[in-house]
């Protein structure tokens, strides 16, 4: 049996424009997230496409552009965060849900 790790689950938000930074921070709020400061450790970095920063140090980084969104798992995720990840595609591959 798994016990639940009782810290929410964290994300930074990395957009380059404040519009596109606030349709993002609003996706991780519905998924249930907890937002953090850039330079803070988060379990999930979300981010646009168009940017050409390294990977982040996040567990998970999930890169939305268009109509695709790209994961990648640089640790093993807890239920958790495998949860909030699951919501998060829901809410930008499927908004109408």
């Amino acid at each position: 049996m798994t016990i639940p790790d009782p810290t929410p689950v964290t994300a930074r938000i990395i957009a380059p424009v404040p519009l596109l930074r606030t349709g993002l921070e609003h996706i991780a709020r519905m998924a249930g997230l907890t937002l953090v400061e850039a330079g803070t450790e988060a379990r999930i970095t979300l981010r646009s496409g168009r940017l050409t920063e390294p990977p982040s140090s996040s567990t998970v980084d999930l890169i939305a552009e268009d109509s695709s969104v790209t994961v990648t798992v640089h640790g093993i995720p807890d239920q958790d965060t495998w949860s909030s990840i699951l919501t998060l595609l829901r809410q930008l591959l499927d908004p109408a849900q």
